[in-house]
């Protein structure tokens, strides 16, 4: 069967046999969006009839030189013969141009769509190649077009991924994740309160890779949790017999695996801690995009004792209301509006913002990336809580106050 039940296309594995051939081509992966708001809306029936139609649209569209193909869900794959990469550019963006005007209705539905669309060229790795470039379009949003190129971001991940993922699985397989412990000082007093635990890989041979080494590489791949468990239960084992407080960074994929919560209660026990010694950093996206499931767990972790941090504040799209709900004990500024706040306006106005609205809501601030003593200056200026930096300490695997 090379043709496609629903749609009446040639389908994946046509599209596999076509790939077979060993000449250069060109492909333009179509994606359309919002398709799953359509299945949810209109129905999955109606979304079924809106794909035929569709793929009847697409196909009255296309020049004898091209031939498409149904991959299924919201997916369609054009292949193009005697093209060059800018007249095919020039064609999805006509195909993008049509496809804005069409208008379907079906049972008082009305629909209208749009695609990204990833384009490559090649004889080899034609649809993988292709992917990369959809989701680069997707990067720049909705009805997008992007040209496939080895330097780009997910070009560049996906060389990285392949490079280093077995020493990623052998790390997390001999547990060499180490958690390094970065101080966080009272800007009053001048001592250390409590601590960030801050991932690092130390492999069989001593070597220190930095989280930007491996973190992107684990969250496209999955394995965030596992790394995430492995800090909580060495970072709760460093601090066991004592005093201090401490925070551990909790990612999206840490609150969509849903095991936190027995996993902390696991933890507490078998260390004896404190929660309230515990605070949980998740990045400002996590409360900006507001997906009521983890709201709802950072809630429970709350509840347990745990304090909730909001990290890298004023990156992302900042959902004030988001971190109000959260009832959140402390807003991290992000260091690249501290690093240079006794230089840049823009960037003194921006923490100022923060702080005056972490204060508002009752939240205390930590500046991170405060390196020297003109930036701590106009750091304490803004009445901000606590500093995180190379000022006063770097990440070290040995506590200042060794407990």
């Amino acid at each position: 069967m090379i043709r496609d039940d629903l749609t009446g296309l040639l389908n994946r594995q046509a599209l596999r046999i076509a790939l077979k051939q060993d000449k250069e081509k060109i492909m333009l992966l179509l994606n359309i969006d919002n398709f799953d708001a359509i299945n949810t809306t209109a129905g999955y029936s109606n979304a079924d009839i809106f794909l035929q139609h569709i793929s009847h649209f697409l196909k009255s569209k296309l020049t004898a030189r091209a031939r498409l193909y149904y991959l299924g869900v919201d997916e369609f794959a054009c292949l193009l013969s005697d093209l060059d990469l800018q007249n095919a550019k020039d064609y999805a963006l006509l195909l993008q141009h049509e496809l804005n005007n069409y208008e379907f209705t079906v049972e008082g539905f009305h629909i209208k769509s749009s695609a990204g669309i990833g384009i490559a060229k090649g004889s080899k790795n034609l649809l993988e190649n292709a992917h990369i470039a959809l989701r680069e379009a997707r990067l720049k949003g909705i009805n997008s077009t992007y040209i496939f190129r080895t330097d780009s971001y997910f070009s560049t991940m996906q060389s990285k991924i392949k490079e280093f993922m077995p020493l990623l699985r052998e790390a997390i397989a001999k547990r060499y994740i180490i958690p390094y412990f970065q101080p966080i000082v009272n800007n009053k007093t001048k001592k250390v309160e409590k601590y960030e635990s801050l991932a690092r890989i130390v492999d069989g041979d001593e070597n220190i890779y930095q989280p930007f080494n491996f973190i992107p590489i684990a969250e496209l791949t999955g394995m965030l949790p596992e790394i995430t468990r492995i800090m909580i239960d060495k970072t709760f084992k460093k601090f066991q017999n004592s005093d201090f407080g401490f925070s551990i960074n909790i990612s999206e994929y840490d609150l969509r695996d849903d095991y936190l919560l027995e996993y902390m209660h696991k933890m507490l026990d078998k260390y004896s801690i404190d929660p309230s010694q515990v605070s949980l950093e998740v990045l400002e996206g996590v409360s900006a995009l507001g997906v009521a499931t983890s709201i709802a767990k950072l809630q429970d972790l709350r509840r347990l004792g745990f304090s909730i941090s909001i990290d890298d504040f004023g990156t992302e799209n900042s959902n004030f209301e988001r971190v109000h709900q959260l009832n959140v004990e402390y807003i991290k500024i992000d260091g690249k509006f501290i690093k240079d706040i006794d230089t840049n306006e823009k960037s003194y106005n921006i923490s100022k913002t923060i702080a005056e609205f972490a204060h508002a809501i009752n939240a205390k601030v930590i500046a991170e990336f405060v390196h020297s003593k003109a930036v701590f200056e106009k750091v304490l200026e803004l009445e901000i809580e606590y500093s995180q930096g190379y000022h006063f300490y770097k990440p070290d695997a040995k506590l200042v106050n060794e407990v």
